[in-house]
This record gives structure tokens, C-alpha cells and sequence, in this order.
């Protein structure tokens, strides 16, 4: 039967946002729908043939021809949004002229400004977030002057749905404004119209988004509950109305199961109503939960109205549920990996022998944390398999490679969803962006936590206090992770009886994102909601 629903996916140019918009494109592909992908001249050249003949790839021009080597993140940003703005409208028009015109847009939610190209030609629109849903909550409250930048040293802020989280836990912009400005600007700008759409796409599941309140059930006494509910009320009543969304701490607001760790002098008179609530409550408290803390952070966005929609986990249907064909990869590769030397390598090893250690396609380690990560590296117990980027390998210490070369495997890329999924990984180390969290939870891999910049800082605190699927390398007074702190951590995940505790936990959090995308799931009956509205329409 002719696919007569027609649909454009426009990606931003980057790897990590391409990958699991492509992988909606193939759920929506799957689902019925004529989906025309749409990437730019930058990465024109790094699309293959797609396994699915329902999907069609054209590229617009970004103005890539005339970008220069010294040119400046505003620059290319402010390129990128002039050409693509100019040569969009031009897709459009061709395919309005087709057979099959197109019913509707999806953008990354980066180009807030396609939503109104898409309305001038009487085209729908909705943006698709390649973040969690938690860090869409603490972005919107920023853009809503909740959170006052750059926040001081040893601050900490409690904000609707997310749990308190200090200076270190948060996206890596509200700590210096300075950093990176034009960057700031572009993720504040997702919320700038964002409610204007019908539809709102996040790459996560809603298991994933709402454990914390699992937890809670799990874990909490009836007291321990009750006082955390009272004081989420105390939050919004105590204080004046601009301040109710973030408060300023000294210490974290923390309640968990049978202990009371709580900042009083913000609470002033209220606190004999709450030492009411803990009286019987056991003194011995467990270690320091965030779990308790979060509020459904997903149903908090449908209560204020917000149209979102769970689509993921988005990785290729080959490692969860199967149902997808041929579905065995993302399909593009910005850098090539080097997918020989790193599979036959990992045949020879023994399983969960060996850390994978990869810090993504954008971040960079400034040569005195890369000279510790080699001294950790080489000090460890296991073998290890590290990707650094052509660019970064100027950084390694002389003779390295040849003083590793019987126990680690440095490569310029490779293919991370395969060597996540061999039996040999034991652990990844990782820089904590949000498509290698997912695959790591959705391939049953611990993690070591080693977050640099954006949203990674806030994902870390996730996998290890909320997911319970990692250790968090902590940095030293340089704001460097030293190699003895880096072996430790590894140790703990690969020899450490917390280490199986995080295997176990990895694989309930398999178990839920195939749940979310397999027939029946959370994500794939929203996938089915939204293609029924669209054929209908």
C-alpha cells in the first residue's frame, strides 16, 4: 500500500542530535508514514543508503562552503540559522508541488525558529528533544528567571518536578554565564515558543523520567513521605512568589528512608510541625538519596499543559525489542569507526574485563586531566578500550601507546552500540551525554561518571543517585579527576560489590526501555497516537 501521509524530520548538524532523530524517523517509517529526512551540507556527504525505502534524505544548504577555520561558535551558529532559514522554505515549496505534500514538520528542538517557516506554508510543526526530560524542566524554569546565573559556589536549587541539586549537579551554563554565551542562548531558546506546537517529541521513556517516585514506594517509610510532601509545600508557600520556583540553599533539602536532614532555618516556625511528622523516625540514616525528592517530572509537564510525548529510548531496534528490520545501526557516522580492530580486540578478552572509555564527538580534556586519565588507565587492574578523537591524540604522553599496548586499545573512533554490547565491556566511562546514558542503561553497562560540560553534570547525578548505575569520579580542588580517584572509581564498578548492584540495576533499566518501545509500550502507543492524529487530520 502507497505511503500517502507525508512527514519532514529536520536534524541539527550534530552527531548526537542526527542519530536519535534518525531513529524516530525509522519508528515513524515503521508506523506507516512517507518520511522525508532533512540534514544539511555538512553531513550530506556522511548519509548512507537507508534500510528502509520509506525514507527519503535531502539536503538543504547550512553554508558550511563558507565557513573559515577561525570561525567562532556565534558565527557559525548565526551561518547555520541564515541558510537554513533561506533554503528550508525552498524544500518545502518542492515537496507542496509533489504527490505527496507534506502534513507535517518535526524540528530539532535547537531551531525553535522552523516552527513558524513551517506555519507560513500551512504545515504543522512540533520540536523534538534530544535531552532528558529534567533538563527541559531546569532550562524552562531558567528562561522563566527561576534560576539567577551564574550561580554562586556551594549554592543549590529546588525547582517544581526536579530534585534539590547542587552547583556541580547542574548543566554546566549556570555555573559561568561566560562560558560559551551563544550556546546559553541556543538551549534557552528551545523554550522560546515551544508551547506554541501541539506536540512536544523528548528521546526518553517515562519509567526513566518518573523514578523517583518508584523509589519512593520502594523505599520510604510512611513518616519519611509524608515529611517530604510537607516540605515540597513549605517550598511553594514559605517564600515570595519569585523566589517559589527556586530557592537558594546552603545545604540540600534531603529526606530518604527514616532520616531528617534538613535546612531549618528556612522553614522557621514551620519546624515543629515537621518534627512532628519525623517523631519515630530511626536516627541512622542510609546514604544521601535524591530518588525521594523527585516528583514525576513527566506528569508535572502534562499538569501545566505542556503536550509532551516520550518516543525513546531512540537506538536501532537490533538491542531492544527486534520489531524494526534491518535496524542494526544508527546510520550515520560523522568520524569513522574502526570497527575491525575494536571487535576482534574485544574477542580476545574475558568478559567484564575491560573499561570502554569515551568522552563523545564535541568535549575535549585539557591536557593536564588527560595526562591523569592515562596515569589511571594505566594503573588499573582490567584492559582498557579508549576513544580519542584524531584532534585530541596530540594530547597523549609520549610512549604511551607502546607502554599500554599488552592491556589497552586506543582508537580515533569506533562503533560504541556494538562495544557496548559485547560481553566483554565491563564498565564505561563516560562524559555522561544523553545518547551514550541511554545506551549504556539500555545495554546493561555501569558507568563511570566523568561529566564536562552542558547537560552532562546533571545526567551524572541521575546514573548514580536516582538510576543507581554508576560512580561519579570526583575532581580535586583544580577541578581535575586524579588518577588515583579514576582507578578507584573503576575498581568499584568492575571488583566492587556496589559494582554488582549497578549490573543488577542495569538490567531492570534494560527491561524498561524495551518495555517503552515494544508493542504496547509508553513510548511506542505515543509513537501510535501521533500517527493516527496526523493520518486522520
Amino acid at each position: 500500500m502507497e505511503r500517502e501521509t507525508h512527514i519532514l524530520v529536520l536534524t541539527f548538524a550534530v552527531q548526537g542530535h542526527i542519530n536519535p532523530m534518525l531513529q524516530f524517523s525509522k519508528r515513524l517509517a515503521s508506523k506507516g508514514l512517507r518520511v522525508t529526512f532533512v540534514t544539511t551540507t555538512a553531513i550530506g556527504n556522511s548519509m548512507p543508503a537507508l534500510p528502509s525505502h520509506s525514507i527519503n534524505v535531502e539536503i538543504i544548504s547550512d553554508g558550511s562552503g563558507e565557513a573559515v577555520d577561525s570561525e567562532s561558535i556565534d558565527a557559525a551558529l548565526e551561518r547555520y540559522k541564515l541558510h537554513v532559514s533561506q533554503s528550508l522554505p525552498k524544500l518545502i515549496e518542492k515537496h507542496n508541488s509533489s504527490k505527496y505534500p507534506p502534513k507535517f514538520m518535526v524540528y530539532d528542538s535547537g531551531m525553535p525558529w522552523a516552527l513558524e517557516i513551517a506555519r507560513q506554508f500551512g504545515i504543522d510543526a512540533a520540536p523534538f528533544f534530544t535531552q532528558s526530560c529534567v533538563i527541559n524542566a531546569i532550562y524552562y524554569h531558567a528562561t522563566h528567571g527561576a534560576i539567577q546565573m551564574p550561580l554562586e559556589e556551594g549554592a543549590s536549587i529546588a525547582l517544581p518536578s526536579v530534585p534539590p541539586l547542587g552547583v556541580d549537579d547542574l548543566p554546566s551554563f549556570f555555573c559561568d554565564k561566560g562560558l560559551y554565551p551563544s550556546l546559553l542562548k541556543l538551549v534557552l531558546n528551545q523554550f522560546s515558543n515551544f508551547l506554541e506546537a501541539n506536540w512536544l517529541f523528548c528521546n526518553t521513556f517515562n519509567d526513566l523520567e518518573n523514578e523517583g517516585c518508584v523509589l519512593e514506594k520502594e523505599s520510604m517509610n510512611t513518616k519519611a513521605i509524608e515529611a517530604r510532601r510537607f516540605l515540597v509545600g513549605i517550598s511553594l508557600l514559605s517564600f515570595p512568589r519569585s523566589e517559589a520556583c527556586a530557592l537558594h540553599m546552603t545545604e540540600m533539602q534531603r529526606v530518604s528512608t527514616g532520616w531528617r536532614h534538613v535546612s531549618r532555618e528556612y522553614l522557621g516556625a514551620t519546624h515543629r510541625r515537621l518534627q512532628k511528622v519525623l517523631d519515630g523516625t530511626e536516627r541512622n540514616p542510609p546514604n544521601p538519596t535524591y530518588t525521594c525528592a523527585v516528583k514525576m517530572v513527566v506528569n508535572w509537564m502534562i499538569s501545566q499543559q505542556w503536550p509532551v510525548k516520550t518516543i525513546g529510548p531512540a537506538i536501532p531496534s537490533i538491542y531492544l525489542d527486534k520489531r524494526l528490520e534491518d535496524d542494526k545501526d544508527y546510520g550515520v557516522h560523522l568520524f569513522k569507526p574502526d570497527v575491525d580492530a575494536c571487535m576482534k580486540w574485544l574477542d580476545t578478552k574475558e568478559t567484564n574485563s575491560v573499561v570502554y572509555t569515551s568522552f563523545g564527538s564535541l568535549a575535549s580534556l585539557g591536557e593536564k586531566q588527560m595526562d591523569e586519565l592515562t596515569g589511571g588507565l594505566k594503573n588499573i587492574n582490567c584492559y582498557f578500550l579508549w576513544v580519542v578523537r584524531e584532534t585530541e591524540q596530540k594530547k597523549l604522553p609520549p610512549n604511551f601507546l607502546q607502554e599500554t599496548s599488552e592491556k589497552g586499545l586506543v582508537v580515533s573512533w569506533c562503533p560504541q552500540l556494538e562495544v557496548l554490547a559485547h560481553k566483554a565491556i565491563g564498565c564505561f566511562m563516560t562524559h555522561c551525554g544523553w545518547n551514550s546514558t541511554l545506551e549504556a542503561l539500555s545495554l546493561v553497562v555501569p558507568m563511570v561518571a566523568l561529566p564536562i560540560w552542558t547537560d552532562q553534570p546533571t545526567n551524572a547525578k541521575f546514573i548514580v543517585d536516582v538510576w543507581k548505575v554508576g560512580v561519579r569520579v570526583k575532581l580535586d580542588e583544580r577541578g581535575i579527576a586524579t588518577k588515583e580517584e579514576i582507578e578507584l572509581c573503576i575498581k568499584e564498578v568492575i571488583e566492587g560489590e556496589r559494582g554488582k548492584e549497578m549490573k543488577m540495576n542495569s538490567v531492570r533499566w534494560k527491561e524498561l526501555a524495551k518495555e517503552a518501545v515494544d508493542e504496547g509500550g509508553s513510548s511506542d502507543k505515543n509513537i501510535e497516537e501521533f500517527v493516527a492524529k496526523l493520518v486522520q487530520s
